[in-house]
């Protein structure tokens, strides 16, 4: 596919532009254009849905404020709240706290209020809302009671309120000692899980209107951190998003507007995601992106660039800035797979020899911007009550050796696993070779692919053919009246059908968490998988397509006689928060965040609950036990030790191969000063300044004659 570059061509451009003009059109020089390369595609900026690796954690922390923070220390600070107190009530035996918000507005004017954060945690604890962010809140009294269906209201046995407009109060569960006396829980600890930008809050009003779809329309999307989205253009791949201009103001009557920038500087960025095969350039000739980038940059028309091609990591190593995410690249593996006998991945000793012969250190060297995983939960997260020690170092042991097994009986170990396993799908030729091959889905990049191409070296080694599945949601673009237009421009609102949509990257990996936790009890998939092996067994396993489980594909466009099960996913997996407990938990039966199903039956309406399994499908009685544990233990070091044996009981059934410590990166004109980076490693951009800006102005903007002392921000 060809495609000709425009000026904002993978661009990111950051601009001042005063109230009342337009973003594009404006008359007149309004502050600094900065061009830069920043994420790769977005197309969802649902805070509680969206956070799927560390691209959407840097665009979310600009869009997005929680109630606190953490500074590049680790130190607790305000952000959208002000202040909070502890009430303790002993004699009742209730402890809470109250929250007092500072006033600001959202990006549409209207006032950021205590019930905004109420209904956003609301939100996430429903039974039918899945996500990985709700055991964040399970210190929270009702709150797992409710996600789990043991409570049915969110509005009233899960305990948080809005006392008044700014001021919310949360009550806590509470945990006994062996006497029976009330302990309290660790402040501290609940308010660095506050931190988290999936905890921000989004407004009912907005919301409720589309629940599925409001984060993926620039008009419906609404913001109350520094930027908003200002435009989405889906059918070019680009999405502006511009500074929140109500941003810290209680009301936007009272907007400086002699001093725009008072609280956030850049007023615009502009970021192209869409990777055409080949760009075609100004002299019509073809050109690669990394070689466009790296020219741009060298000629100051680019000026910060993050999430590089991997083509131009090695070159510009030295230069970055990099600091560690809260995430770890990591393969998650469908123990549930429908091949015969099960297939290979639901036998905890192959899954243990798919890891064993993977080289962490070749992954990491080859990503440039990473580190060797020596165990799941990721640098940066607290151990028990400081971050002096962390969760990693803090245990002292590797759990994953960064190199692949060497020794020959190792090798052979792992082999014989393997072996045995492809034999027990059956004696003829045909099962073994189903049973022999893994599908891996990934979001497409060319990191992601040459980690990919790295996973199936090794992999043949052991005998498994690896079928690689590169998912964009570029690719999934539905239109059920024909028409092709979802700019999601507020001026051409009229003309967007609300049956179109992109299915978002977020969903796409959605639609193949559902899959993975389909199991055998799902008697559709295996009516169509038995009907499919008996026509023809060889094409069913070879035809690239995606099954989605919920809607026998209609949601991606996929007919269903074209079937690929995935058996394994590469993610960026989000820690969420500096603490061990809700990435564990992700992995266990009760308390993974993904809520339950309800049926009614019968004429006495009886309801039947059954709890929703993790995407992988694993189930382990001595995991879930260590995380119930956890859950009920108080004591932050007696805690942090049950979680280290809950991450070791984990990876020894290997459900997930953890392969690589994420690391954000970004490189830097010179021209460009005041960039920092947040404790999840995030860059801040909101008091970025640019040297002689008005030098680099578009014509239609440059001043006639300019001081060059007064062309410094």
């Amino acid at each position: 596919m060809k495609r000709c570059l425009s000026l904002a061509l993978v661009v990111l451009m950051l601009v001042a532009v005063p109230l009342g003009l337009a973003s594009c059109g404006a008359d007149e020089d309004s502050g600094a254009i900065v061009n830069a390369y920043y994420v790769g595609e977005m197309f969802e900026f649902d805070p509680a849905r969206a956070l799927v690796d560390d691209d959407a954690m840097r665009v979310l922390s600009l869009l997005y404020e929680p109630l606190f923070s953490l500074n590049e220390k680790g130190k607790l600070e305000p952000a959208l709240a002000e202040d909070y107190k502890i009430i303790r009530n002993v004699e009742d035996e209730e402890y809470q706290m109250e929250i007092t918000m500072k006033q600001t507005t959202w990006s549409d004017g209207n006032p950021v209020k205590a019930s905004d954060v109420v209904y956003a945690w609301q939100r996430i604890i429903e039974p039918g809302f899945k996500s990985d962010a709700a055991p964040l809140l399970y210190e929270i009294e009702g709150a797992y009671d409710v996600k789990t269906g043991a409570k049915s209201s969110t509005q009233g046995d899960f305990k948080v309120e809005a006392v008044d407009a700014y001021t919310i109060r949360i009550t806590f569960r509470n945990h006994y000692d062996k006497d029976g006396n009330v302990v309290e829980i660790d402040y501290d600890a609940f308010l660095r899980n506050l931190t988290s930008v999936a905890l921000s809050p989004v407004r009912q009003t907005v919301v409720s209107e589309n629940e599925e779809h409001w984060g993926k329309r620039a008009y419906t999307i609404v913001t109350n951190g520094p930027f908003t989205v200002n435009t989405l253009e889906y059918d070019v791949g680009e999405f502006t998003l511009e500074r929140n201009r109500y941003y810290n103001y209680a009301s936007k009557d009272l907007i400086d507007t002699e001093d725009l920038d008072k609280y956030v500087r850049p007023y615009q960025i502009i970021t192209d995601w869409y990777v055409a095969e080949e760009l075609v350039g100004k002299d019509g000739k073809t050109v690669e992106l990394a070689k466009m980038l790296a020219d741009k940059f060298a000629d100051n028309s680019l000026f910060l660039m993050a999430d590089l091609p991997l083509s131009l990591r090695g070159q510009y190593a030295e230069d970055a800035e990099v600091t560690d995410a809260l995430s770890t690249m990591s393969i998650l593996l469908n123990t549930e797979t429908m091949r015969p006998n099960n297939g290979l991945l639901s036998d905890p000793a192959v899954r243990r020899a798919l890891s064993q012969v993977l080289d962490r250190e070749a992954i990491a060297k080859k990503m440039v911007f990473a580190a060797p995983a020596t165990g799941l939960i990721s640098h940066g997260v607290f151990d028990s009550t400081s971050r002096r020690d962390t969760f990693r170092e803090a245990d002292g042991a590797d759990l994953l050796s960064v190199k692949a097994v060497s020794s020959s009986a190792d090798i052979t170990a792992a082999k014989k696993a393997v072996a045995e396993a492809i034999a027990s799908a059956g004696n003829n030729e045909t099962d073994q070779a189903i049973a022999s091959t893994l599908t891996i889905a990934y979001l497409d990049n060319d990191v992601n692919a040459a980690v990919v191409t790295i996973i199936a070296e090794a992999w043949a080694e052991l005998g498994i053919t690896v079928k690689p599945v590169p998912v964009s949601a570029k690719n999934y673009y539905i239109s059920l009246d024909g028409v092709n237009d979802l700019s999601g421009n507020q001026a051409d609102k009229d003309k967007v059908n609300e049956k179109d949509l992109y299915v978002t990257r977020a969903s796409v990996l959605d639609d193949i968490y559902d899959d993975f936790a389909i199991g055998v009890d799902n008697q559709e998939f295996r009516d169509l998988y038995e009907a499919k092996r008996a026509n023809d067994k060889r094409k069913y396993w070879t035809e690239e397509r995606v099954w989605n489980s919920v809607s026998a594909g209609g949601d991606l466009g996929i007919e269903t006689d074209d079937v690929l099960v995935i058996d394994a996913l590469l993610v960026d997996y989000q820690m969420l928060a500096p603490d061990a407990f809700a990435p564990l938990a992700a992995f266990s039966s009760n308390y993974n965040g993904y809520g339950v199903d309800i049926t009614t039956q019968g004429e006495d309406k009886k309801q039947t609950l059954q709890a929703k399994y993790n995407a992988t499908g694993y189930r382990s009685e001595k995991f879930d036990a260590l995380i119930a544990q956890a859950f009920a233990e108080k004591d932050l070091e007696k805690r942090a030790t049950i979680l280290h044996n809950a991450e070791k009981q984990l990876l020894e059934d290997m459900p997930i191969i953890p392969l690589t410590f994420g690391q954000h990166s970004y490189v830097k004109s010179d021209l460009i000063r005041n960039v920092d980076t947040d404790y999840y490693g995030v860059p801040k951009l909101t008091e970025m300044k640019m040297k002689n800006y008005q030098d680099y102005l578009p014509v239609a903007l440059a001043p006639e004659v300019k001081d060059p002392e007064e062309t410094e921000e």
